[in-house]
């Protein structure tokens, strides 16, 4: 797990690093790693932290690993509609390098985010409220603890987890299956040119999309099997999952140009700023030795 930790790191540094890959579906998707990240992390401490109701910590790990594994569905949905919606209403590509364009394109990452971590927040916050204020054994009540540092009854799984998982891939179904549809119609010289960009884009973000359900299933499983076994398979998996997305997200030709055109771009900077500075220093030692008459 830690190769995949490692990956996201990695992945976060380079669109971090590089202005040109911070557009909107490069926040969303960086948000996305994040999640996945931390996700990753919550997982590391459960599989190392006694299971116990009395266990504070373990309960708080629990609340974690839920909240953010919701978080990465919301951000695979959101990237999902905006595959979508950027494919059907092209002059929003014309926004990109406006003034206006800056500013819708922030108006849409806020309004993403706003959804992406409070919808979670909320459906953990419920979730959390049943579980230390609801007296009887309810089938609602998550357990934290109880049999993982996480969701402990089956009805609970289903649904603080199973339910809101399976909606959101339900909507990504339609939503990639829409968007195929329209790459397949493309017949037009303009948008012929286009057509290689956004069928990139498409596969990525389906092959994210196809990853993480993955992921979810391996998730519910493991909420009910202990074994030694499927623990290292699991890990062995999100292991694979992080240097995955790391591979078609990051480990790519353009990518790479990008990278590398910045690193020129800060040595030259760098470069130039240091002989500015000698040339200055220069003229003003100079104009000290001047005589005064």
């Amino acid at each position: 797990m830690t190769a995949s930790i490692v990956s996201f790191i990695i992945q976060l540094s380079v669109y971090g690093f590089v202005p040109k890959l911070q557009s909107l579906p490069g926040k969303c998707l960086m948000s996305l790693s994040l999640s996945l990240l931390a996700t990753n992390l919550f997982l590391i401490l459960s599989y190392n932290t006694e299971t116990s109701r009395e266990n504070i910590m373990c309960i708080i790990v629990g609340i974690g690993r839920h909240y953010f594994i919701l978080v990465a569905f919301c951000w695979m949905s959101v990237l999902a509609f905006d595959t979508h919606w950027t494919f059907h209403l092209p002059h929003r590509n014309q926004l990109k390098t406006s003034l206006k364009g800056y500013h819708k394109r922030t108006s849409l990452f806020i309004k993403y985010s706003l959804y992406s971590w409070l919808t979670p927040a909320v459906i953990v916050g419920i979730a959390v409220s049943i579980d230390y204020t609801m007296q009887s054994e309810s089938a609602l009540k998550p357990m934290y603890g109880q049999v993982v540092c996480g969701l402990s009854q089956l009805f609970a799984i289903l649904m603080w987890s199973t339910i809101p998982g399976c909606l959101i891939m339900f909507i990504n179904i339609i939503l990639f299956a829409k968007t195929l549809q329209k790459l397949n119609r493309i017949t037009g010289e303009t948008e012929l040119a286009n057509k290689a960009t956004f069928r990139e884009r498409f596969m990525w973000c389906f092959k994210l999309s196809i990853l993480l359900g993955i992921a979810w299933v391996i998730y519910f499983i493991s909420s009910f099997v202990c074994e030694i076994w499927f623990q290292y398979f699991s890990q062995l998996f999100l292991s694979c999952q992080g240097l995955f997305i790391l591979s078609i997200t990051t480990l790519k030709k353009s990518v790479f140009e990008s990278l590398k055109r910045r690193v020129f771009y800060l040595r030259n900077r760098g470069i130039h700023r240091q002989q500015s500075s000698k040339r200055s220093f220069q003229a003003s030692a100079s104009m000290k030795t001047l005589p005064i008459f």
